[in-house]
């Protein structure tokens, strides 16, 4: 396993890669970074930003958040898991005792 984790923190995406597997702009991934610190993407000795695919994953669920309308400024900090919970509510709904979440009862 420490392998593949890894495999996910290593800095290998430039930004122009970056925006391509996120969907957003350079511009947002530029301005999402400096005033949210959604992500602290390395620099190559040339000041060049790589990304890992980890940070290219949580971009994607921010994007998707905000999609849903959500503000950055709202889920700016909120850590990977608490976003995948909330990008798929978005998708699935919340479960509910009235939409038949509670399969417990007959």
């Amino acid at each position: 396993m420490k392998t593949l984790n890894y495999d996910l923190e290593r800095p290998r995406y430039s930004i122009g890669a970056a925006s391509r597997r996120t969907g957003l702009s350079i511009h947002v991934l530029r301005a999402w970074e400096r005033r949210y610190g959604v992500v602290r993407p390395s620099r190559t000795r040339g000041r060049q930003r790589l990304y890992t695919d980890a940070e290219l994953e949580r971009l994607r669920l921010l994007r998707r958040a905000t999609e849903a309308g959500r503000t950055i400024g709202q889920v700016a900090k909120l850590s990977t898991a608490e976003l995948q919970r909330l990008v798929g509510e978005v998708i699935m709904g919340p479960v509910s005792s009235e939409r038949g979440g509670d399969r417990t009862a007959a």
